[in-house]
């Protein structure tokens, strides 16, 4: 062994999230740098630290900023920390607006338009519809209640 590759790993140290730190200069891209909200169970299945929604923040240039790790993120990196269960926020920094439902819906909306059509014509369209004074106060009742029974029936 390398006395280069024994100062590498001698420097690693564990922290109590379980991630590795090591000093910058050894590797690309610093672990301080990397999303440290998500723990591992058992075999190494990710489990999202629920306790609270990872707060981004949106500058006056658009540009999203994730307030744990202080870098700039994307849309890809937040629909990423969804995937893995946890929860986001996001707020423009001038005026405090909530904007995570407009994010949501663009995220979803990139998806579908680069062909992972998850939302059929027909869905899409009775959501259309649905934008109408008695439907409205149905649906996202109906819909919530959809997504919990097919979150149980994945689990099992």
């Amino acid at each position: 062994m390398s006395q280069a590759f024994r100062a590498a790993s001698s420097s690693r140290r564990c922290d109590l999230t379980g991630g590795l730190k090591s000093p910058p200069f050894l590797f690309a891209t610093p672990l301080s740098k990397l999303h440290r909200s998500v723990a591992f169970r058992g075999e190494g299945e990710p489990v999202a630290d629920t306790e609270k929604p990872l707060l981004i923040k949106r500058y006056a240039s658009r540009r999203l900023y994730n307030t744990e790790t202080s870098d700039y993120v994307t849309l890809e990196d937040i629909a990423g920390f969804i995937r893995t269960g946890r929860d986001v926020k996001i707020v423009d920094l001038k005026s405090g607006d909530d904007l995570t439902r407009q994010y949501l819906l663009q995220i979803i909306a990139e998806h579908e338009s680069k062909g992972e059509n998850v939302l059929p014509i027909n869905v899409l369209t009775d959501l259309v519809r649905s934008y109408t004074g008695a439907a409205q106060s149905v649906v996202p009742q109906f819909l919530a209640i959809s997504f919990d029974m097919l979150r149980d029936g994945q689990s099992r």
